[in-house]
């Protein structure tokens, strides 16, 4: 349950983390360089690169908070 917790705060601060990175370029309607749209938001491909850094136990809800638009795109399965 403590980990659950964790996990959704996680989450919570990181699924928009993209309009940040998103925002502060010169053009915000870009998309990182060697990314593939997906049909996603913008917002969700930048924060998709910044969720492919991530490392360790908090990689599978950094890459879950990427598809919080479009979940059925996930390439993680989700746990209900």
């Amino acid at each position: 349950m403590e980990n659950d917790v964790i996990n959704a705060a996680f989450s919570g601060l990181f699924h928009d983390t993209g309009k940040i990175l998103q925002r502060s370029q010169a053009d915000p309607t870009r998309i990182p360089l060697g990314s593939d749209k997906e049909g996603q938001p913008v917002h969700a491909i930048w924060t998709q690169n910044l969720a492919d850094e991530v490392r360790g136990n908090f990689k599978a809800v950094a890459l879950q908070s990427v598809y919080h638009h479009q979940p059925d795109k996930s390439r993680l399965p989700i746990n209900d």
